[in-house]
């Protein structure tokens, strides 16, 4: 029997479901399908790889074609003008990316996981930031691109939900935080509000990724734990008992969720987080009294200690399926 270069639907639907529920790691999926569907020859590779390296270049020379015009006819265009030519950008990638679907987008997006459905997921989330830069102008608000950001946003996550690629992620985190950090600049809030909301916006982002929402999952986690990571820092001088519990709560959390979802990113990023805030902390009780070098000692100290916990963790993780497997009948 002669097996298919590319796994069914619905052998790929099965393959997500299992995924989305958690009982395969997004690794554990791609050793399945590396097992199951050996790739293609080499040479097919190569053409697959140049066919979606000439998609990308294609998309990029549209973009930077419509930024020279821009460039050069920027201050004889009106305000519509300017908008619509913006707008025509971003039509012009939605165009391309139905091309090379064939028509057939939400089948291709929806589909294996492939050259096509990555470049026809790219075009279609570029079209985010003609978007967000052509409602920012309709609106005349230069100085305070909120509402372009968050058009850019509902154009990236429709962009995402049709063909979900990492590049997708990465433009969603692009809008979600500017329009965070520019709604909160527009509000005027404290330092204190700043560093709570801005934690909270990671935490969503850990828990969309947690629910299979975007995925990879690693990379989903890496944006939400590095934004909450982050947060803190902005009450640390005004208010520092609530940055340092801010950012020991984020820490510590990452540890723990470890062990319901294991991605080494969260050991990563528990690690980084008491790295960082430890020496702080020691600084502000000492009010400054400990030289810079008696800091990175602590600093050291901090990191030899959170390593060999994240150690201690993933040998917990290896071990436990093998005593499971030896105490089983």
């Amino acid at each position: 029997m002669t097996e298919s270069a590319q796994p069914t639907p619905a052998q790929d639907a099965a393959l997500r479901q299992l995924t989305d529920t958690g009982q395969l790691t997004e690794e554990q999926a791609r050793a399945v399908r590396g097992a199951l569907w050996p790739a293609p020859q080499a040479v097919a590779r190569q053409v697959s790889w140049l066919l979606e390296a000439a998609g990308y270049v294609g998309g990029g020379l549209m973009a930077g074609g419509i930024a020279i015009v821009l460039g050069e006819r920027w201050g004889d265009l009106t305000r519509q003008g300017r908008a619509a030519v913006l707008g025509g950008l971003a039509v012009l990638f939605v165009v391309a990316a139905l091309v090379l679907a064939g028509g057939r987008l939400i089948r291709v997006g929806r589909g294996p996981t492939g050259a096509r459905r990555r470049v026809v997921g790219a075009l279609l989330t570029s079209a985010a930031v003609p978007v967000a830069f052509a409602v920012s102008t309709v609106a005349d608000v230069d100085d305070d691109p909120l509402v372009g950001l968050i058009a850019g946003l509902v154009v990236a996550v429709a962009a995402y939900a049709l063909a979900d690629t990492p590049y997708g992620v990465v433009m969603m985190a692009v809008m979600s935080l500017g329009v965070l950090a520019t709604g909160l600049g527009r509000a005027g809030t404290t330092e204190a509000t700043t560093a709570v909301v801005t934690v909270l916006g990671g935490l969503l982002w850990c828990l969309a990724a947690v629910a299979r929402l975007v995925r990879p999952v690693a990379l989903g986690l890496a944006i939400g734990l590095a934004t909450a990571l982050v947060g803190p820092q902005f009450a640390i001088d005004e208010y520092p008992w609530l940055g340092y519990s801010l950012g020991f709560g984020v820490a510590v959390g990452a540890f723990v969720l470890y062990h319901r979802v294991r991605e080494l990113v969260l050991l990563i990023a528990g690690v980084i987080g008491l790295t960082v805030l430890v020496p702080e902390l020691v600084n502000e009780l000492t009010e400054g009294a400990l030289a810079g070098a008696s800091v990175l000692v602590v600093g050291g100290a901090v990191l030899i200690a959170a390593s060999a916990l994240g150690l201690r963790l993933r040998k917990v993780e290896r071990v436990a399926p093998v005593v499971a497997e030896e105490g089983s009948p």
